[in-house]
């Protein structure tokens, strides 16, 4: 990522833009909720603007099962790749 969530939500804000939608995608093996976990943590002591969260998947069958918990962490946006 090239920006941070200080650094992009500053020009975010600058441009007139109130909320940003980041993507999210953990290291490969890393359950979604904890990626999402982490990301929330780092952005809500950086972010200038609201955001939401877009939730990267790859097809891990294993890491697929864990998606009630990214929807219990109010992440309802997914992007799947395969």
């Amino acid at each position: 990522m090239v920006d941070d969530m200080l650094t992009g939500t500053r020009s975010a804000a600058y441009g007139g833009v109130t909320t940003v939608i980041a993507y999210v995608w953990g290291p490969a093996g890393e359950p979604f909720a904890q990626a999402i976990g982490a990301f929330k943590e780092e952005a809500a002591d950086k972010a200038l603007t609201d955001f939401g969260i877009h939730c990267g998947l790859r097809p891990e069958i294993g890491l697929l099962r864990g998606i009630p918990k990214v929807l219990d962490q109010g992440v309802y946006s997914f992007k799947f790749q395969m």
